[in-house]
């Protein structure tokens, strides 16, 4: 009789190690799929970034052969946009479509003004 209650509390102590060991890989595993979303999500934080800052160093170029066109009376033809032609999964979410909207509006007043300011100033 004391034998099987040994027995069964060896079984029971083995249960219970294999137990924790599959409840302590399962919380680790957990742990490492959160890093690598964080890891991810600081990634596309980056490219969204550095995105805005090349979107930002197109913008001041495309103004700056406008300005060179018209001071030489060049026509340069305005290059296609090529945000349209790749499907981002950014330009679904709808406040990176509101902060895109904002952008191309401050950059039109930009361009405006600095239209308005080459009027106002002397020829040389």
């Amino acid at each position: 009789m004391q034998r099987s209650v040994t027995m069964l509390k060896t079984r029971l102590l083995k249960f219970i190690l294999i137990l924790a060991i599959v409840l302590l890989l399962t919380l680790f595993q957990n742990v490492t799929l959160a890093q690598s979303t964080s890891q991810l999500s600081s990634r596309i934080s980056r490219l969204e970034s550095e995105n805005s800052l090349l979107r930002s160093r197109i913008g001041r170029l495309e103004s700056q052969l406008s300005n060179i066109g018209r001071a030489s009376d060049i026509e340069i033809p305005d290059v296609p946009s090529q945000s349209t032609a790749g499907g981002s999964t950014l330009s679904s979410d709808p406040m990176f479509n509101n902060l895109a909207t904002l952008v191309i509006e401050l950059r039109d007043r930009i361009i405006d003004l600095e239209n308005r300011v080459s009027e106002l100033a002397p020829p040389r």
